[in-house]
């Protein structure tokens, strides 16, 4: 298996997906500070600025994952036309590509890159619990609990690299 087969970059796309949520996530969180009523208040008497950044980040973020969503249906549909074996699902809820089988080898390596991102997925989450302590704005918990699925989809991604290279 090369790098260019899907299935190697499937951890890099949903990488991508989690960075541009956490765009839309920051963008939408900064837009709706504006929607409180003494902020609305200010704005309408002229006394702030409205800033339209917020609105325009929030957009292109918008457009890029949608942008990024036709391109994985696309490249999914390439893979499943090459290979009418090895089909893969655009989305999956409870079959996850990561567990799909080809042979004894390709098995161990995902299960062993599994297993070290859900290990690291069960510690992180760990302390983002302990964190709620501190209680920081939501937008910080969003970011951190994004963060996390970013870091266990490169942590698979670089385990399955090191096998096939």
């Amino acid at each position: 298996m090369s790098t260019k087969d899907l299935r190697m970059q499937e951890p890099l796309f949903n990488s991508a997906f989690f960075v541009l949520l956490i765009g839309e996530a920051i963008g939408i969180a900064y837009v709706l500070k504006y929607f409180d009523p003494d902020v609305q208040n200010r704005v309408i008497l002229g006394l702030e600025k409205l800033n339209l950044m917020p609105y325009i980040f929030s957009v292109i973020c918008l457009i890029a994952l949608i942008t990024l969503c036709v391109i994985y249906v696309l490249k999914v549909r390439k893979h499943n036309l090459a290979n009418p074996t090895k089909k893969l699902k655009p989305f999956t809820a409870f079959t996850l590509n990561e567990f799909n089988d080809d042979d004894e080898f390709f098995s161990k390596v995902t299960n062993e890159a599994t297993r070290k991102g859900y290990i690291f997925l069960t510690n992180a989450i760990g302390v983002l619990i302990l964190l709620l302590v501190l209680q920081l704005p939501h937008i910080v918990y969003i970011v951190l609990g994004l963060s996390i699925c970013i870091m266990q989809n490169l942590l698979y991604y670089t385990h399955m690299k090191k096998y096939y290279q």
